[in-house]
């Protein structure tokens, strides 16, 4: 099912005409995912349909903050970002996202194919905190779902 949003251009980035992918509407949670990479979009979304979520997603921050705005907080039950996107990453996007009072108790995972020891090193730096998870994208088959369903359940 694809929905198309119509929303006027705000603060200058947001896209009119966004298409909106949602994977098995009114089923269990709802997950945005923000990935910039179409590949790595669609694998995640493969692997979160076949647990039955319902998926949103988006191709950047920028689309992604209007997809927020759009839905609200009581609709999102989890998000995933990657951390490098063009426009603003990931880091950017979670701090955008966890000002916002409604949104800041949603879990956030990040992905990013930065290596473990980039975030072993960094893993008391208060930006790295407001992720609920990172998980390395070549570990994804992995670790993904079993986080996913750990956030989801608590």
């Amino acid at each position: 099912m694809y929905i198309v949003l119509e929303r006027h251009m705000r603060e200058g980035y947001f896209k009119e005409n966004m298409t909106v992918k949602l994977v098995k509407p009114n089923k269990q949670s709802n997950i945005l995912i923000v990935e910039d990479n179409t590949y790595v979009r669609n694998l995640v979304i493969s692997l979160l349909k076949k647990q039955d979520y319902n998926i949103i997603s988006a191709s950047d921050a920028f689309e992604a903050m209007d997809l927020i705005m759009h839905y609200g907080a009581k609709f999102l039950d989890l998000m995933i970002t990657d951390y490098q996107m063009p426009n603003f990453n990931g880091v950017e996007f979670a701090k955008k996202v966890k000002s916002k009072k409604d949104f800041q108790n949603i879990p956030i995972i990040l992905l990013s194919q930065y290596n473990n020891l980039f975030f072993t090193r960094n893993k008391d730096n208060d930006i790295l905190k407001m992720f609920n998870s990172i998980i390395h994208k070549t570990d994804m088959y992995k670790f993904l779902i079993p986080e996913v369903k750990d956030l989801l359940s608590r």
